[in-house]
């Protein structure tokens, strides 16, 4: 990039004042040097950025004027070479993992509409979802399908032989790998009638943008990893362990999360207190099924009422999905997000809560804080009245 020189004019100082440029086409630094000892250069190249560089040492090195050719003493021509490589790097690169929220979004739901299609035996849109070529890999059996076409065909083949097969999938992490490439991780929940438990299956997708829209180019599928041990499944509860208290003009809500002996359940007690008064109260047992390979819950309070749930943990939230048969014989189903907001703070919310499948008013979302066990009472509370225990 630079020609090196063992002479000039290395005496006047003026002589290296002013702006100076590299003979390098592909992004011209301009270099001012303000004194000569110790010389101070400031790069402002047309890629953008302004750098400071400090004289390492008096080896020589050319720079050339639009009239003349000086010599001027700064770093070794090979460091400032190597500088200017990655500063010019990472200025012209960086917008290259750029995105938007907006991007982020389209990604999750190209994820959503392709499971929605799925369930609806949608073979058109499930077709418009894919790349041309795009890539459907089982890792536990080794099957791999190439095509767009070969795709829709085999998934023909599966609405024919398991017409009420459904899938739900939850995303735990989207990232770019470039603005128009981002790769999609998660896990996905397969149901069939008949099945007393569902297949969960872990999937890794590239998801690539064509022109204005975002398609599917790889879908990877995979056991998820079996736990050494239950109690290590509930790892991820550890930030659940203590007690939480939310007050509120209502009353009291009061939660309480601990390990059973032996490490391999969870078990949550939980009362609502009202003017001073008890209303509501009831256990859960929280622990792993290894033949579902969920983290599942069950539910017993004092009113009669019971449940059951699976845990799951996606973008840093808890979706707890619950089902309950309340005291009085009717059914009653909904999803608690559970979302932390510090490390002694948490938001729990009732979403899509349905009785005997009429859908029931928005829950009201609530605001646990870790309280010391001399300040909070035993047990712990749950987010709303009638048919919202989990």
């Amino acid at each position: 990039m630079f020609r090196m020189a063992a002479g000039g004019n290395q005496g006047d100082a003026s002589a290296v004042w002013g702006p100076w440029e590299s003979n390098d086409s592909r992004c011209r630094p301009i270099l001012t040097c303000f004194s000569t000892e110790p010389c101070s250069i400031a790069s402002r190249s047309a890629c953008g950025r302004r750098k400071t560089i400090q004289r390492h040492d008096s080896t020589l090195v050319v720079f050339t004027r639009p009239t003349e050719e000086h010599v001027f003493a700064a770093w070794e021509c090979f460091v400032v070479r190597n500088f200017l490589k990655v500063a010019s790097f990472v200025v012209l690169n960086l917008g290259c993992v750029s995105f938007s929220v907006a991007d982020e979004q389209a990604v999750r739901q190209v994820i959503a509409d392709y499971a929605a299609a799925f369930n609806d035996h949608h073979i058109d849109r499930i077709s418009e979802l894919w790349s041309a070529d795009g890539i459907l890999v089982d890792r536990t059996t080794g099957e791999r399908i190439t095509g767009r076409d070969a795709i829709v065909k085999d998934l023909r083949q599966v609405f024919r032989t398991h017409p009420n097969t459904r899938i739900f999938g939850s995303i735990d992490r989207v990232r770019f790998i470039k603005p128009d490439i981002a790769r999609v991780s998660g896990s996905v929940r397969v149901s069939a009638p008949g099945n007393t438990t569902e297949e969960v299956t872990d999937f890794s997708a590239l998801v690539i943008q064509q022109q204005t829209h975002w398609v599917i180019d790889t879908i990877e599928e995979s056991q998820p990893a079996v736990p050494a041990s239950p109690g290590e499944a509930l790892a991820d509860l550890n930030e659940l362990i203590g007690r939480w208290v939310d007050e509120s003009d209502s009353g009291q809500i009061i939660n309480e999360f601990r390990f059973t002996d032996g490490g391999n359940f969870v078990t949550r007690t939980f009362h609502f207190v009202r003017e001073g008064d008890v209303v509501r109260r009831g256990t859960q047992v929280i622990g792993w099924d290894p033949r579902s390979g969920e983290i599942r819950g069950w539910t017993f309070n004092t009113d009669g009422s019971f449940g059951d749930s699976v845990w799951q943990k996606a973008d840093g939230k808890w979706l707890i999905k619950s089902t309950q048969t309340l005291a009085d014989g009717r059914a009653a189903s909904g999803t608690f997000v559970l979302k932390a907001v510090s490390d002694d703070e948490m938001t729990m919310e009732l979403v899509g809560h349905e009785i005997e499948g009429e859908p029931q008013p928005a829950g009201v979302s609530v605001t646990l804080r870790r309280s010391a066990p001399e300040e909070a009472e035993s047990g712990e509370a749950s987010a709303a009245d009638d048919g919202s225990d989990q």
